[in-house]
């Protein structure tokens, strides 16, 4: 984002957005852009990421559109078994959810009246859709009904599903576990490919 910008996210931030992460357990310091909490020894953030003159909206100004992440330790931890690369998060993704669309978070002008429209767009998007998915994401239970639950707002990507795996692991439900990887990765050549996360749990499970 071009920094002459940046006062006009953090007026968003100061004025609509921080009362209402603040309430839910939020942090924001100084000129970030990005809200954390802890929860035991789970960890979110919400990074507000903003994108100056954005090649996908023509003679835009600004587009605001968030990105979540959830970090859950353990079960990075133990996808250390099965992956390389694992990194510093569980989850880390836009969010998407209707009825609201990103498409209105898109500022043409520097305008006080059109900022203030599209900043209460955001506060409402994260007050009535981001918060509530944050709290539904506290604990690894949480993180495994989701997945049970085919919740759309929680998005698969292909290292997702060993983070799946391994939260069925931590639980000590290892035949779901290698259900997951069954399931996702079908195929010699594929399980080939990530035969460490398979052995995992035909040893655990004695197979």
């Amino acid at each position: 984002m071009n920094a002459k910008y940046k006062p006009i996210a953090l007026h968003i931030l100061n004025n609509y957005t921080d009362e209402v992460m603040i309430e839910s357990g939020f942090k924001r310091r100084g000129n970030s852009l990005n809200y954390f909490r802890t929860i035991g020894s789970t960890k979110q953030k919400l990074d507000m990421a903003c994108f100056s003159h954005p090649s996908c909206y023509a003679e835009a100004l600004l587009h605001i559109y968030p990105y979540m992440a959830v970090y859950f330790p353990e079960i990075n931890k133990t996808a250390e078994n099965m992956i390389s690369n694992v990194g510093t998060t569980t989850i880390y993704q836009p969010i998407k959810e209707k009825p609201f669309d990103a498409q209105q978070w898109i500022l043409m002008t520097d305008a006080k009246e059109e900022i203030a429209d599209v900043a209460e767009k955001i506060r409402l998007f994260l007050k009535q859709c981001t918060i509530p998915l944050f709290d539904d994401l506290k604990t690894i239970d949480d993180y495994i009904d989701k997945y049970e639950q085919h919740d759309e707002r929680v998005v698969l990507s292909e290292k997702c599903y060993f983070y799946v795996a391994s939260a069925y692991a931590i639980k000590g439900e290892y035949a779901k576990g290698l259900e997951v990887l069954n399931n996702r990765f079908v195929g010699p050549a594929i399980r080939k490919y990530h035969a460490k996360a398979f052995e995992y749990f035909e040893t655990k499970l004695g197979t």
